[in-house]
């Protein structure tokens, strides 16, 4: 009936509108099929019958307007789409419409997700550089200013007025003031001991005993050799004498007559003869007296050489002192200074100095002195000694002698040095030969002096010295002024020297590395 199918039609939703090919369907568009919210209804209606969408007055209306759908869409007969009073409409299925509307709500939605995913990471990007940009900005800020503060500020010192003194530091060992070594002046072997180390000695104590068979029997040689001399010479006196006196009585019987004679009283017989004739003449006698004299002045030498050999034996202390090494013992083999004993020489252990004698009321300080101080150094300079192995002890000495020659030792660290010899006064009881001493030597005292530091002064080639007198800036870490001026050295020591060419209180530069040139 027409006017029930009209009222039908009045009350059915109409099918969605489709889109023109290409055109995406608005999100109001209704293109959901007779199960679509009641929006999408709404909208369809209104294009169809011209009025305002409503709502279904209840769910059978909702029905209602599904049925005449599908029957619309059945009436068209034109596949999935059909002309319903002049608008195109969709025949197909709800669920089917309901999925493609689904699909391009997606689709919209992952478009818009793009594009909405693009300006996020788009002003990520730029908040990012942004913020980079800021925090490079902040920390060259911060590290401008951190390195400023860091930035030391010159090495500054400032000159100073007082005493200065020079001094040159040495090391070495203490020796004693005077040494004897004791030798023999034969050889032989030690047959007594009557020392023993560190015991004092005066000057001629016996102090060894050797033993010695040939030196004995030389002085019995000697001795026999004496007495035959002098009983040879005894028995020439013996005849000379003997002859004189004969020689005298002759020559007196002659003279007696002689003056008998004169006189007148009668000496009968024929002419006189001498009384010496047929005696020896004593004359003759004496030349054997003078060679036996001779005989026994050297039978005397000799035996007194060999007794003094013999004495050899004994050994005597030189010098006084106490006794600080001793090289021997019972039964050691000793070379004479004078010996010409090649096999004993070669003997093993044999020795030719059998102890040393030391003074130990005095003591010496045996220092080395590098060749860049040894020009500083003069006698009688004076030196404060300091004992590592000592503690609390020190002791007053004065230069007593400087070597003129260098002495260099394979493996010396310090390369060319000089020996120096400095003498104790009044030394402590309890420095001990052999200890380690290090030595300050005061070479010049300056007083009055202007004293800065090594490290300020720099020397050119020409050995000419400078310092750069400064001024600091109110930051205290630029300078103001600099000025180059030229100084002499008046005294140095290892760390500072007092110069002229610079006043009390001007500020120098330092750190140029190069102070240690300055001589």
């Amino acid at each position: 009936m027409p006017e029930t199918h009209e009222s039908s039609a009045r009350h059915a939703a109409p099918s969605p509108v489709l889109p023109e090919a290409g055109e995406d369907a608005p999100e109001s568009s209704g293109i959901v099929g007779a199960t679509g919210h009641a929006g999408g209804a709404q909208g369809d209606a209104a294009l169809t019958d011209g009025t305002a969408p409503s709502e279904p007055a209840d769910a059978d209306d909702a029905v209602s307007s599904e049925s005449a759908q599908n029957a619309t869409a059945a009436d068209a007969g034109v596949g999935d789409t059909a002309d319903i009073g002049g608008v195109r409409v969709d025949n197909r299925a709800p669920a089917e419409v309901l999925a493609m509307a689904q699909t391009r709500r997606r689709t919209r939605r992952q478009r818009r997700t793009r594009v909405l995913v693009g300006v996020g990471a788009a002003l990520c990007a730029l908040l990012a550089l942004v913020l980079a940009t800021y925090a490079k900005k902040q920390l060259d800020a911060f590290m401008a200013a951190q390195q400023e503060a860091r930035r030391p500020a010159p090495s500054v010192v400032t000159a100073e007025l007082r005493d200065f003194t020079s001094t040159v530091s040495a090391t070495g060992t203490i020796v004693a003031g005077s040494t004897a070594d004791v030798a023999s002046e034969v050889d032989g072997t030690v047959a007594e001991m009557r020392v023993t180390e560190g015991q004092d000695v005066t000057e001629g104590d016996v102090l060894f005993v050797l033993k010695n068979d040939n030196l004995d029997a030389a002085v019995g040689r000697a001795e026999a050799q004496l007495g035959a001399a002098k009983s040879a010479l005894a028995e020439a006196q013996g005849k000379y004498q003997a002859a004189q006196q004969a020689w005298d009585a002759a020559l007196a019987a002659d003279k007696a007559r002689a003056e008998a004679q004169a006189s007148g009283v009668g000496v009968g017989g024929a002419a006189s003869i001498s009384a010496t004739a047929g005696l020896v003449d004593p004359s003759s006698l004496a030349s054997a007296v003078e060679a036996a004299e001779t005989a026994v002045q050297g039978a005397q030498g000799s035996y007194e050489s060999a007794v003094a050999q013999a004495d050899g034996r004994t050994i005597t202390a030189p010098a006084s002192g106490t006794i600080t090494r001793l090289f021997v013992k019972e039964g050691t083999a000793v070379v004479g200074t004078s010996s010409s004993d090649a096999e004993l020489r070669a003997t093993a252990g044999a020795v030719s100095q059998l102890a040393q004698i030391s003074d130990l009321s005095t003591l010496r300080a045996e220092v080395r002195v590098s060749q860049d101080d040894i020009g500083q150094l003069g006698l009688n300079q004076t030196a404060t000694l300091c004992f590592p192995q000592i503690a609390d002890v020190s002791a007053q000495a004065t230069v007593s002698h400087v070597d003129s020659a260098p002495v260099t030792e394979e493996g010396d660290a310090q390369g060319a040095s000089y020996a120096v010899t400095l003498l104790l006064s009044s030394p402590d009881p309890t420095i001990r030969l052999g200890s380690a001493v290090t030595a300050t030597i005061t070479t010049k005292v300056v007083p009055s002096a202007v004293v800065i530091p090594l490290a300020a002064i720099t020397t050119d080639a020409s050995k000419t010295s400078y310092v750069e007198v400064v001024t600091l800036a109110g930051n205290g870490k630029d300078l103001a002024s600099r000025e180059r001026r030229q100084v002499t050295i008046l005294a140095r020591d290892g760390e500072s020297a007092a110069v002229q060419g610079v006043n009390a209180g001007d500020e120098l530069l330092v750190g140029t590395g190069e102070g240690g040139d300055a001589r």
